[in-house]
């Protein structure tokens, strides 16, 4: 926490009681100010220029709902284990399978898109059509 109040001048964060991480998740991007929103967890990390990269991506197609990239597994050291198994945007397929790297999630919509828990270790998408 020491780290998030070093930076409370560039950016807005809350830790307080919530329901579920999806409920967290949701309350931070109903209180999100910008137009781009992700979210990053504790063992997160970006690979340098990932952010920029993303955000040129949405502004060159200002049609897309969203974009997400490649991510990898990782060690406690940050060395990469295994790319992780990110695959072009199918709807149909995502319906078997999780093809889309959290962290490398970027969303446009925040105050249209929602996520929720269908179980413990699950997390539904649902974004605008």
């Amino acid at each position: 926490m020491s780290i998030l109040r070093e930076y409370s001048d560039r950016l807005r964060w809350v830790s307080e009681p919530d329901h579920e991480q999806a409920h967290a998740i949701n309350k931070g991007w109903r209180g999100a100010r910008g137009s781009i929103v992700a979210y990053f967890n504790s063992d997160d990390v970006y690979l340098p220029g990932a952010v920029a990269h993303a955000v040129a991506a949405l502004e060159a197609h200002p049609e897309a709902a969203a974009v997400y990239g490649e991510g990898y597994h990782v060690d406690e050291e940050g060395q990469i284990l295994e790319r992780y198994p990110t695959e072009p945007f199918n709807p149909d397929r995502l319906q078997e399978t999780c093809f889309i790297c959290q962290p490398s999630f970027f969303d446009v919509t925040p105050s249209s898109a929602s996520i929720t828990s269908t179980n413990l270790c699950t997390i539904a998408w649902t974004t605008r059509a």
